[in-house]
């Protein structure tokens, strides 16, 4: 029996990257799905150390095609072969990180995912030549995808893409899901003074504005923990500032942790806290 559909999805990193955050989580979940449906659904996604070039991740097929040097000229020279020879019905363009401008190319309908642009949220996460870069080749999107369709993941995303000049038909909004609970949550007791942060760790997701918020008030409260789950090149600077501010002991960096451990620690805090820009209300605002 043929697949009802062979898609092809550009993201750049895939669900196992070391560095794969909230958008691989829901790629994964929802063309998982989709795979276990019976479709035909394909990844095309840069390389890391120790990857293979071919591996089946929840039912996708993932296709690394080499490290960013070479990453984005491949893959639109992939996407440009694949779909003109009849291999995709669809190309799947997931905004995240740099715009793929597959309309350019695409020998096949696109759908763009969006989650959100950076704009000049951009200059805060890179050297400003990248992020010069970054903002400048979101400025092309209006013109680029004018005639594509878009499935943005939030209200205020799809409030940032009419602004840019995507209009507004366009634009359907498919709201965020996160699984249930791993843990029993008691609604009736007291929790504790703890505050906790999930997410990476980046330097646009402001979490030093979270550490000094805290700092600010740690006096006042003196059963109060601030805990900090996820992982990020930014972790090293945030746990410098933390001894700074002198949140010894109040201050806890998690790294990483398992579904059950994040519920754990969630279920058992007082307030979540999330200081980012640019969430598009995502995953990790809704956990």
């Amino acid at each position: 029996m043929a697949s009802p559909c062979r898609i092809l999805v550009l993201n750049e990193r895939d669900p196992l990257h070391p560095s794969a955050g909230g958008a691989e989580v829901h790629l994964s979940e929802v063309f998982g799905r989709l795979a276990a449906r019976g479709y035909e659904v394909v990844v095309a996604a840069s390389s890391f150390p120790g990857a293979s070039l071919h591996e089946c991740v929840n039912g996708l097929r993932v296709r690394r095609l080499g490290g960013l040097a070479r990453y984005y000229p491949r893959v639109a020279w992939t996407c440009a072969r694949e779909t003109r020879r009849g291999a995709f019905d669809l190309v799947i363009e997931n905004f995240n990180k740099v715009p793929f401008f597959a309309p350019l190319y695409a020998g096949a309908p696109v759908l763009v995912l969006c989650h959100h642009l950076f704009g000049r949220v951009a200059f805060r996460q890179t050297a400003w030549p990248l992020a010069a870069a970054v903002f400048g080749a979101e400025r092309c999107v209006p013109l680029v995808y004018r005639r594509c369709q878009f499935v943005a993941v939030s209200e205020s995303s799809r409030s940032d893409l009419v602004r840019r000049g995507i209009a507004e038909p366009l634009i359907r909004v498919i709201h965020n899901g996160v699984s249930p609970c791993s843990v029993p949550v008691d609604t009736t007791r007291v929790r504790s003074g703890r505050i906790a942060y999930v997410g990476r760790l980046e330097p646009y997701k402001r979490i030093d504005l979270v550490l000094r918020a805290f700092a600010s008030v740690k006096n006042r409260f003196s059963a109060a923990e601030l805990v900090v789950i996820g992982r990020g090149k930014a972790r090293a600077k945030l746990e410098r500032l933390a001894r700074e501010l002198g949140l010894e002991g109040r201050a806890r960096f998690t790294g990483f942790v398992s579904d059950r451990t994040r519920d754990e620690l969630l279920a058992g805090s007082r307030l979540a806290v999330c200081a980012s820009p640019k969430e598009g209300w995502g995953i990790t605002v809704i956990e």
